[in-house]
C-alpha cells in the first residue's frame, strides 16, 4: 500500500486536533513504510455508553490515521503502538503495532496511566 505522507499527516492531525502539545512530526516515511505489518485487531466490546451503543476502546501512542473506504462499513484504520503479548490493549507499553478499522473517524483524547506513560484513548462506536 502506497500512502501520501502529507495526506496522512493532515488526516492524523484531524483525529488528534485539540490536544495540546501534539505534533505530527513523528509521522515519517520510515514510520509509514511498514503499515501492513501492523497486527489486525479482532474487535471485542469493552464498553456500553449511556445510549446502550456498543463501543470499543483502544489505547496507544504514535497514532496514524489512514482513510480507506475499501472495507464496507468502515471509513479507515488507525495504526497505533501499544500493549504486550498477553495484554494487547494495555496502555502501559509500546511494544506492538496494531491496526484497528473504524466505523467513523475517531477522535484521540489524552490518557495517562502507568506513571509517566502518556498515550491516547480512541473510541470506536
Amino acid at each position: 500500500m502506497t500512502v501520501d505522507i502529507e495526506q496522512v499527516r493532515r488526516d492524523t492531525t484531524e483525529v488528534m486536533s485539540g490536544i495540546d502539545g501534539w505534533s505530527p512530526e513523528y509521522v515519517t516515511q520510515d514510520l509509514l513504510s511498514d503499515l501492513e505489518s501492523a497486527e489486525e485487531v479482532v474487535e471485542q466490546p469493552v464498553l456500553e455508553d449511556d445510549l446502550q451503543t456498543l463501543a470499543y476502546i483502544y489505547y496507544g501512542n504514535r497514532p496514524v490515521w489512514i482513510r480507506d473506504l475499501s472495507r464496507p462499513g468502515f471509513v479507515g484504520r488507525l495504526v497505533i503502538y501499544n500493549g504486550s503479548t498477553n495484554r494487547p490493549n494495555d496502555p502501559c507499553g509500546t511494544r506492538f503495532r496494531r491496526s484497528i478499522w473504524f466505523y467513523r473517524t475517531p477522535r484521540g483524547t489524552p490518557y495517562r496511566n502507568c506513571g509517566r506513560y502518556w498515550g491516547y484513548q480512541f473510541i470506536n462506536a
